[in-house]
């Protein structure tokens, strides 16, 4: 007798199409995160991130901190005094007290590792923990079979998975949610790039997180001359 796969159907579906596998894990929860970036959330499904999936931030340099920044604001976003977050790398240059315009370090269980598969493993093991908010990882880019693990446990778990990778091209084949690359620009700005999305629109912002301005590549010339 073949086996029934419509349980496994049925949750890559809801994969595809954004929706959490598993809705009792999102109870009193929003199933998006809003960035505060109106013409950038404008862009995402449902006005946000979602909820119960893996975001791919990428980044230029390791000495550039927007990927970093951009992870905060998210986690910001999502805090509450209950929150806890796991943070999972290799670096040993994590600067703790910069968390604190964005969330408690106290919230923050930090993970360093000695290898890129036991960073791997301990997002795995984190999406199996309810008490976890969100997971950040800095991470070495994955190949697909793996970021379509990663995206079924976190569909699954309602756990929401940001991956902190280095820009590299030609840039692999994915499944998570979203794909960003985000650099820093002049003026305390970032350079957000939404390269990819589910049921979202790709686009290209010139952002001042402390303002929430989002400027569009066409508008840019124009706001230079109102500034």
């Amino acid at each position: 007798m073949l086996p029934d796969l419509t349980p496994l159907r049925e949750k890559i579906a809801r994969l595809e199409t954004g929706g959490p596998a598993n809705l009792a894990n999102h109870q009193g929860h929003h199933r998006t995160i809003p960035l505060g970036l109106p013409a950038v959330d404008a862009a995402l499904p449902a006005g946000g991130l979602r909820r119960g999936a893996v975001h791919e931030v990428m980044f230029p340099h390791p000495a550039d901190g927007a990927a970093t920044g951009f992870a905060l604001r998210i986690l910001s976003r999502m805090a509450s005094p209950d929150s806890r977050f796991l943070w999972s790398g290799c670096r040993d240059d994590l600067h703790t007290p910069g968390f604190v315009p964005f969330i408690d370090p106290s919230q923050v269980l930090f993970a360093r590792a000695q290898k890129m598969q036991d960073v791997l493993w301990s997002v795995e093991e984190g999406l199996r923990c309810p008490e976890l908010t969100a997971i950040v990882a800095d991470a070495a880019p994955v190949d697909f079979t793996l970021s379509r693990r990663l995206s079924l446990a976190a569909a699954d778990s309602g756990g929401t998975v940001l991956m902190l990778m280095p820009c590299r091209y030609p840039l692999p084949a994915s499944a998570a949610m979203t794909r960003w690359r985000i650099a820093c620009a002049p003026d305390g700005c970032w350079q957000l790039d939404l390269l990819r999305c589910k049921g979202g629109r790709p686009g290209s912002w010139l952002a001042n997180p402390a303002t929430g301005d989002a400027i569009p590549p066409h508008a840019r010339a124009a706001h230079a001359r109102a500034a």
